[in-house]
């Protein structure tokens, strides 16, 4: 993951409408970063490659099929992982737009998951966290449907993002339910802080933002603090070791884990991802640089343990549960 670069670039682009234009925009900034960490001359040059063959359909299609097939997963990092907060912003907006349509429903299959594991449960107070929660999106359709029908359960929803951009965009996507959860933003939580804030918030759903290192919670958490781990479209932005590591962090501090995510499919590529996509070239970016950084069907299969069940979604998304 790129966040950590220390040069932050950051501008108004709430103006720019025109696609020619962002585009030019993102060539711009892409640019400006060559020579600041040669590790990342790999997934700059191929973002540089990719916002040329966008302008036009013809050049993209050849560029899916000839080029794409090429890339190295490994070094694949979409512009949004680069220190662009101002592309980040545009692409978690336009996610959340897509994530609220009930048809594909792209989250739909974890939403209903941790809906069902809250009315299934016995306990009393029930602790979620999600690990790279963007927007916010999945507790914010569990909170609607917890509306519906409440649960009569204490409910502890953590999240844990660095980032101060996605921190802004969750409360905008919460907001709607001020009326009926706690926020609090806490710049890292600890075990003693977490106490306190449940005792102190009553029976109300509790939102929590922290910006902890999730690699060094289990340094933190005692085993099983937590009743559920979940993460959605996270997963592939992480590298070999950092998957592996975030495997065992999960099972350490959670008897449950969802993990969410797409498997690489050149149907959704070429066809509904593309569509989808088109007319905001950040967001095609996001979503095609995910695709071909994801594992396929079979890969995913060879890859996973017996502890795990894994499930497939026409949505292009998988489903996997350690309990």
């Amino acid at each position: 993951m790129a966040k950590g670069t220390e040069r932050i670039i950051m501008k108004d682009i709430s103006k720019l409408k025109d696609r020619r234009e962002i585009i030019e925009h993102v060539l711009e900034d892409l640019v400006s970063l060559n020579g600041d960490d040669p590790h990342l001359g790999y997934a700059i040059k191929e973002n540089v490659d990719f916002f040329k063959v966008v302008a036009s359909i013809r050049n993209y299609i050849v560029w899916v099929i000839k080029k794409a097939p090429k890339l190295k997963r490994e070094q694949l990092l979409e512009l949004t992982d680069l220190p662009f907060p101002h592309w980040d912003q545009k692409m978690h907006f336009k996610l959340i737009e897509l994530e609220k349509r009930k048809f594909p429903g792209l989250i739909e299959p974890l939403v209903r998951k941790i809906y069902r594991f809250i009315h299934e449960e016995t306990k009393r107070l029930l602790i979620l966290v999600d690990f790279g929660f963007g927007g916010m999106e999945v507790e914010r359709q569990v909170i609607e449907r917890l509306t519906e029908n409440p649960s009569d359960k204490k409910l502890v929803f953590i999240g844990f993002d660095k980032s101060s951009i996605t921190h802004e965009i969750a409360k905008q996507n919460l907001y709607e339910f001020q009326q009926t959860i706690i926020t609090e933003e806490i710049e890292k939580l600890t075990p003693k802080i977490l106490q306190e804030v449940i005792q102190s918030t009553g029976n109300k759903i509790v939102v929590i933002l922290a910006k902890n290192n999730i690699f060094r919670l289990d340094k933190l958490f005692a085993r099983e603090s937590f009743d559920v781990i979940f993460h959605s479209l996270f997963k592939h932005h992480l590298g070999t070791n950092e998957k592996t590591l975030i495997d065992k962090i999960c099972v350490s501090l959670s008897k449950n884990v969802f993990e969410y995510d797409g498997y690489k499919s050149w149907f959704y590529i070429l066809f509904p991802h593309t569509i989808t996509g088109w007319h905001d070239p950040v967001f095609l970016n996001a979503t095609i640089f995910s695709d071909l950084r994801y594992f396929t069907k079979q890969e995913l299969k060879r890859m996973n343990k017996d502890t795990w069940r894994l499930t497939f979604s026409i949505r292009g998304t998988y489903l996997r549960e350690y309990h």
